[in-house]
């Protein structure tokens, strides 16, 4: 007659072997799991360029209506508001020296080749840590000779042609050039 018990009484030694396969198995998926944790959490990500270059766009956006340059801006110059019309943290331009916000305009008829002459001192506008600009040109220089300047801030210049509606004494077409630059040191969040 047909017993399962019978079939099963004397197996001992299948569980034994499976026993030493799962416990390798269970070793392997701890091992894995605590390499994800420590690669990840090692990991060096730099974000200053791509910070730089959100704060220029969001300036750009800001002060370039359709192609022209907002009214408020010309009409204050450097004078102007960043924080409040731009809708950016004063706090945060200022207080930590990691950041900066450079607003250059120029006559369009000076400029060949990215290099103007005449710039109009009126729109001129820059706040926040002014050594930043400085500093990205040391950066750029040292990566030329082919060294490593990972500690340096990271900047991006945007440069837009621009029309003038509002003010008769300043050219109608201009270069508008914006330079943002970001230090923020990243950190782990724990």
């Amino acid at each position: 007659m047909f017993s399962l018990s019978k079939i099963f009484r004397d197996k001992n030694a299948g569980e034994k072997t499976l026993s030493i396969w799962w416990f390798f198995i269970l070793a392997l998926i701890g091992v894995t799991i605590v390499a994800s944790v420590v690669m990840y959490y090692s990991a060096d990500v730099d974000v200053k360029e791509i910070e730089a270059g959100i704060l220029a766009g969001k300036v750009a956006g800001c002060i370039i209506q359709n192609g022209y340059l907002d009214n408020e801006f010309i009409k204050t110059g450097s004078n102007f508001d960043i924080y409040k019309n731009c809708n950016i943290d004063e706090s945060v331009i200022k207080n930590n020296n990691n950041f900066y916000i450079g607003i250059s305009v120029y006559d369009f008829s000076s400029c060949k080749d990215n290099e103007c002459a005449s710039e109009i001192k009126k729109l001129s506008f820059s706040a926040g840590a002014g050594t930043i600009p400085e500093d990205c040109k040391t950066k750029e220089a040292e990566e030329k000779k082919g060294g490593k300047a990972e500690h340096f801030p990271r900047c991006s210049e945007k440069s837009f042609i621009v029309f003038n509606r509002h003010d008769n004494a300043i050219p109608e077409k201009l270069v508008l050039k914006i330079l943002a630059g970001s230090n923020q040191k990243g950190r782990i969040e724990l």
